[in-house]
């Protein structure tokens, strides 16, 4: 198994908080298609569809809403 890139977990918490690609986009100074295709690539590599896309929202899925919640638990205790 291939090790994540720490910038893919960070785009999928700042779509996962903003609920939103857009937001999550003017957040980290990057183009919407350019943080979606980062969820993509780290959706592909763990197998696991993380959100559900409508035109308004991106919202987690439940699979997404676990990864989310250890991946902040995580970041916490490293601050």
């Amino acid at each position: 198994m291939s090790s994540i890139n720490l910038k893919l977990l960070q785009t999928f918490l700042l779509a996962a908080e903003n609920g939103s690609f857009r937001r999550a986009a003017e957040e980290s100074n990057r183009s919407p298609s350019a943080v979606s295709m980062q969820i993509r690539d780290l959706e592909e590599q763990i197998g696991i569809s993380l959100f559900i896309r409508t035109a308004q929202r991106a919202s987690l899925t439940p699979e997404g809403q676990v990864l989310f919640e250890e991946i902040a638990n995580a970041m916490s205790q490293v601050q």
